[in-house]
């Protein structure tokens, strides 16, 4: 049946007649764009932290911009140095030999009890000189435990991280791991080290976000490979399809170049979607092609073939790119950003389609059913038996579609008194290997010293508003009843 009505038909085989009779033009014309498409999509920059997720305009980041223009702050992690008695003179003296190496790592900066000590008490010698009055110290006040400085078992110290992208950050991860990794051999009185914290959450996700695509690839090239030649026995069909195909990845590449557009932690995905996306053309295309009546010439079948399916290849791609392109609307920034790339990649995926591909498919012969017997005749036999049995047993199978539909829609919102709904997950500790240390060490830390979520309140008043007595009054209460808050600490 006709995809397309005789007029609009017409008019693509005379189109598609003279760009294969241009096929050396076309093939010319993309030897230019590739190379240059390559040196685009190589100098694309990688942009995976987190916390550039949302965009720059949305107003609470905006707030929290100008709020870091005033109030610089740097990035917090914490140690958690492990100890049967946290106030004995050996332990007082590890923790500060710790923190002395740390300290030594450039853009890193700690505070411990031992530090506040030292800040508080000038003049009083080392913490280790008078445990004693280290312990009354803490015991003074709930404050060193609630800012988890010191627990039953354990002695905390705090890091400030000075740096200025994941890079650096990850160096000074390094740094820090090389000194912790020595300190239960070195130091006699602390048992083990936990390195709790965003900064080590963040590096594991952005890594393997990263190298995810750097696993599948191969993989589902594998799986292209196969399925292209399997169905079709033939290498240079093989061929022309695996050209087309990176050339369209290449170009999808080479548009996020041109739209200052960068690798974040969702859109590092997005090279693997085109190349899906573009292989499901081309083979609709290629199996069109190579089913050639007996009785038709191939120079015609060909332009034909690619007319045939023009609107149904061209309905699916630009479907798909208009949902993409409306992710254009979120705050999100890596979500903004893939569906801005893959919308441009699949456009133009779907022009290498009908440009390169038919080139290539004359240039280098490739066979159709009349030359050499293709597999897939298992394909003929199922699209004859599955529509009669479907209709047969149209009942079961509605109903029981409707039931999953049903029980989908259901896990998602809910049902009352029995089932919650559907929760969306933002806790970035949820989507790490937990059997990893840093997931075993946060979790730890989460559920028995404090949580990691840090949020700060701006409070701003009238010129020369800050000391008087209502506005501290105000302020005092204010705190006073946020702490009385459970989940505050």
């Amino acid at each position: 049946m006709a995809l397309v009505d005789q007029a609009l038909e017409k008019r693509l085989i005379r189109v598609f007649d003279i760009l294969i009779a241009r096929r050396w033009l076309v093939i010319a014309v993309y030897a230019v764009l590739l190379p240059a498409a390559a040196f685009l999509a190589f100098d694309i920059p990688r942009d995976t932290s987190i916390e550039r997720m949302v965009v720059s305009t949305d107003p609470e980041v905006a707030a929290s911009h100008r709020f870091q223009e005033i109030f610089p702050e740097h990035e917090n992690a914490f140690l958690m140095l492990e100890t049967a008695q946290p106030f004995s003179a050996q332990a007082l003296i590890d923790l500060e030999s710790v923190q002395a190496e740390l300290d030594a790592i450039e853009g890193v900066s700690t505070i411990s009890l031992a530090t506040v000590w030292r800040h508080t008490h000038p003049g009083s010698g080392a913490p280790d000189a008078d445990p004693e009055a280290i312990r009354e110290m803490n015991a003074g006040t709930e404050f060193f435990r609630r800012q988890g400085l010191v627990g039953d078992h354990f002695l905390g110290v705090a890091l400030s991280l000075d740096v200025s992208d994941p890079v650096a950050r990850d160096e000074v991860l390094g740094d820090i791991d090389r000194v912790t990794g020595n300190v239960p051999g070195t130091r006699p009185s602390i048992t083990a080290v936990r390195s709790v914290g965003k900064p080590w959450v963040d590096a594991w996700l952005e890594r393997e976000t990263s190298a995810s695509t750097i696993r599948f690839f191969p993989l589902f090239g594998f799986f292209v490979v196969s399925l292209i030649y399997g169905l079709y026995r033939s290498v240079r069909a093989l061929i022309a399809i695996l050209i087309s195909l990176g050339a369209a990845v290449l170009l999808g590449m080479a548009f996020a170049g041109l739209a200052g557009l960068s690798f974040s932690i969702v859109s590092s995905l997005v090279p693997l979607t085109l190349m899906v996306t573009a292989t499901a053309s081309l083979v609709y295309l290629h199996s069109r092609f190579v089913d050639q009546p007996p009785d038709l010439d191939l120079e015609v079948h060909r332009t034909r073939a690619l007319a045939n399916k023009f609107v149904a290849v061209s309905a699916s791609v630009f479907a798909a790119s208009v949902g993409f392109a409306a992710l254009t609307v979120s705050n999100i920034r890596p979500i903004r950003e893939l569906g801005i790339w893959t919308a441009g990649g699949l456009v133009l995926g779907w022009m290498v389609c009908f440009t390169l591909y038919p080139a290539l498919q004359k240039i280098l012969h490739t066979p159709t059913r009349r030359d050499r017997r293709i597999a897939g005749g298992w394909v003929e036999r199922a699209a004859v038996v599955i529509p009669p049995w479907s209709y047969r047993w149209r009942w079961p199978l509605v109903i029981s579609a409707s039931v999953l539909a049903i029980s989908g829609f259901i896990s998602l919102v809910g049902f009352p008194g029995i089932l919650p709904s559907m929760s969306l997950e933002t806790d970035a500790l949820a989507y790490v290997d937990p059997d990893i240390a840093v997931a075993r060490d946060t979790r730890y830390f989460e559920e028995h010293v404090l949580g990691l979520t840090s949020a700060k309140i701006w409070v701003t008043t009238p010129p020369d508003g800050v000391l008087e007595p209502d506005f501290l009054r105000g302020l005092d209460r204010l705190c006073t009843e946020l702490e009385g808050e459970p989940a505050v600490g």
